[in-house]
């Protein structure tokens, strides 16, 4: 839809770790990032875009596969996999699942969420992904979490007085106009 509206504008995209691209960002390296929200720093200036509501993640054959919804109490003593330190995914996972009996499997944590994904289909443990990485036909079951609040802000954020900043409004419009947005 962007290429679409602005077919003039060479989009390439970048995928790091959250601190990563906020450097590239405040070097000049980047004109914006889409990142979990809150994010930047006063150099920035950011704009929510969508939620993006937190799946359960489980193998088909396991006991909460049938379920319509989940709460964070259903995964008590459920081993969780989680991504390394350094992934915004991991802390924000860490942050949902605050209840007693809640904890991270600490013998494995994945690189990728493709690794986390497999470590699951292997019935290693359950995880957590966003709703926007879902992917189907992975031998999953993606299960929504009762509280709607087990969700992520995705937002835009950019360098203020970047001279793209009517570039960076168009995106915004579109995004925020598309069914990815409306969807949410």
């Amino acid at each position: 839809r962007i290429h679409k509206a602005l077919p003039e504008l060479k989009l390439l995209l970048t995928e790091e770790k959250t601190d990563k691209l906020l450097e590239k960002l405040s070097a000049g390296e980047l004109d914006a990032a889409l990142l979990a929200l809150p994010a930047g720093d006063s150099s920035t200036e950011s704009k929510a875009l969508f939620e993006d509501p937190f799946l359960l993640a489980v193998p088909k054959h396991h006991k909460l596969a049938s379920r319509k919804w989940v709460t964070v109490a259903d995964i008590a003593h459920e081993p969780l996999l989680l991504l390394e330190d350094g992934h915004c995914l991991r802390a924000q996972a860490l942050e949902f699942c605050r209840a007693p009996h809640v904890s991270e499997y600490k013998e494995f944590r994945a690189t990728s969420l493709e690794t986390l994904r497999q470590m699951v289909v292997a019935g290693v443990g359950i995880t957590l992904i966003p709703e926007s990485a879902r992917q189907k036909n992975d031998g999953l079951c993606y299960i929504p979490f009762r509280d709607k609040k087990v969700a992520r802000t995705i937002g835009l954020v950019w360098r203020k007085g970047t001279s793209r900043s009517e570039v960076i409004q168009n995106i915004i419009r579109i995004i925020c106009n598309s069914s990815i947005a409306a969807s949410r």
